[in-house]
């Protein structure tokens, strides 16, 4: 398989994981997630940054604000 049927195949997983999760079982969610990465060294404040560069441009200003906030408890 191609890196990008790779990627498809992940994505697809992940969205069907979340698709009817609300906003804050997101959230919570992710919170853990990261801080199992940032535990395993496998997450800085730097990935965090170029995380938001690559969603930030999908995203309107509430939600960018959002995950701002969210980096913020991250990092």
């Amino acid at each position: 398989k191609t890196m990008e049927t790779k990627f498809d195949l992940n994505y697809n997983d992940l969205l069907n994981k979340y698709k009817n999760k609300s906003s804050d079982e997101l959230y919570s969610e992710l919170i853990k997630v990261a801080g199992e990465q940032k535990a395993k060294g496998n997450l800085d404040k730097n990935k965090l940054h170029n995380i938001y560069n690559t969603l930030a441009p999908m995203m309107n200003d509430n939600e960018k604000e959002n995950l701002k906030k969210l980096i913020e408890i991250i990092g």
